[in-house]
C-alpha cells in the first residue's frame, strides 16, 4: 500500500478527504478516523422537500396524470420520448422510475411509483361505485 493509504488507516490522515487529524498525542489512533469538516458535512445534508399536489405545478402534474393513465398492450408507463423534460424532473423528485423495456427496439419507458400515486390520490378523489 502507498503511504498515504497507510496513514489513513492509523488515523493520522482523514478517511474521506485526506487532511491531517489534529492529535494531540503524538500517538495515532490505530483505526481510520474522519475529520471534523466531514463530519459537519455529513451531518447537515438536506433533507428531502416533500412534494405534493399544490407545489408540483400544473404542467407537471399534467404529464403525471398522463404517465398513470397511459396504456400500452405490451409495457407499462407512457414513453420518456413523449415529454423528456417533465419526465426527467419528475424522475428527480421520485414520482417516476425509468424501466428498459426487454426488448432493445422498444424505447425507455417512464412508470408510475407509490409516491406518485399518492400525489395523483390528492388531486383524484377515489372513484365511488
Amino acid at each position: 500500500m502507498g503511504e498515504i493509504a497507510d496513514m489513513m488507516l492509523e488515523g493520522i490522515l482523514c478517511q474521506e478527504c485526506g487532511d491531517v487529524i489534529d492529535v494531540e498525542s503524538d500517538d495515532s489512533p490505530g483505526h481510520p478516523v474522519t475529520c471534523d469538516g466531514c463530519r459537519r458535512r455529513h451531518r447537515t445534508k438536506a433533507k428531502k422537500p416533500v412534494i405534493n399536489a399544490a407545489s408540483l405545478g400544473g404542467k407537471l402534474l399534467r404529464t403525471l396524470q398522463a404517465v398513470s393513465g397511459w396504456k400500452s398492450p405490451m409495457y407499462d408507463g407512457m414513453p420518456v420520448v413523449q415529454a423528456p423534460a417533465q419526465l426527467e424532473r419528475l424522475r428527480r423528485h421520485g414520482l417516476v422510475r425509468f424501466e428498459q423495456p426487454h426488448n432493445p427496439v422498444h424505447r425507455e419507458r417512464a412508470v408510475i411509483t407509490a409516491e406518485g400515486l399518492a400525489v395523483l390520490a390528492q388531486v383524484t378523489p377515489p372513484k365511488s361505485k
